[in-house]
Formats: C-alpha cells, sequence, structure tokens
C-alpha cells in the first residue's frame, strides 16, 4: 500500500528504497563489472576455441575441395580418352552422340554379316568340319584298332 505522501509502505517501501539506493549511488556498475569479468574470464576462451575448431574445418574444406577438384579433371581427362577409343567428340550431347555411333553400326554389321555369308567364309567354315570329321574318325579308328 502507500502511505499519506504517496510513497510506499512496509516491505514494499523498504524495496523501494533500495533500488532507489541502487540507482543513485551507481551500485549497478559493479553488477556490470562483474558480467565482463564472466565474459573475460569464461566466454571468450569458448569463443576463441570454436574460432580455432572453425577456422580447422575451413581449412579442412579447402583441402577436400581442391582434392575434389584434382579428381574430377583425372575423371575429365580419362573421359575424353574413353571418347577419342570410341571415335566421339565428347563435349556434346552424349545421348545424341552414342545414338550417332549406333545408327553407324547398322550399316556396318550389315556389310560384315554379307562378308560371313561370302563363299570364303562359307569354304572355310566346310573344311573346318571336314578336318574336325576326319579327326574324330582317325581317334575312333585308333583307339578300337
Amino acid at each position: 500500500g502507500r502511505g499519506l505522501l504517496g510513497r510506499r509502505i512496509g516491505v514494499e517501501g523498504e524495496l523501494d528504497q533500495v533500488l532507489r539506493a541502487y540507482r543513485v549511488h551507481n551500485l549497478h556498475l559493479a553488477e556490470h563489472a562483474k558480467d565482463i569479468q564472466t565474459l573475460t574470464d569464461f566466454d571468450l576462451p569458448n569463443i576463441r576455441h570454436n574460432l580455432a575448431k572453425c577456422s580447422g574445418q575451413l581449412e579442412d574444406l579447402g583441402r577436400k575441395e581442391a582434392e575434389t577438384a584434382r579428381q574430377a579433371e583425372a575423371r575429365k581427362a580419362g573421359f575424353q580418352a574413353a571418347c577419342r577409343q570410341l571415335d566421339l567428340p565428347g563435349h556434346g550431347d552424349m545421348k545424341e552422340e552414342l545414338q550417332a555411333l549406333a545408327r553407324e553400326l547398322g550399316p556396318q554389321l550389315k556389310a560384315s554379316i554379307q562378308k560371313i555369308r561370302g563363299t570364303e567364309v562359307v569354304e572355310a567354315v566346310a573344311f573346318y568340319r571336314n578336318y574336325v570329321k576326319e579327326a574324330h574318325s582317325r581317334s575312333d579308328t585308333e583307339e578300337n584298332g
């Protein structure tokens, strides 16, 4: 409650006097000094430790990034070499390049089939059959005889 002059009385009045003395006599400065001491003794070393840890992680990521770039270049060189072996340009749309290669295979396969069906191959196959038949018939007669 309040007294005759509007001041608080009882426990509230005592608390109000303490708060007024706290503000008037700059007692809050000691509390702020204690907070600053806590910051310098505990929080700043923790922040420095976290900063060192983050710096180490950044260095690791830099190394990993460089290694990844080297691996990408090696893969790219290997890919280009494989494309050269297949006579592919290797720098356009790979699907289109492979489809073009497949279209070129059709006539080449037809030419191969025509050569296989040619007289030279037919004669060679007949000669081989006769040779195998003769070889087996000789081994059968030698085993029985």
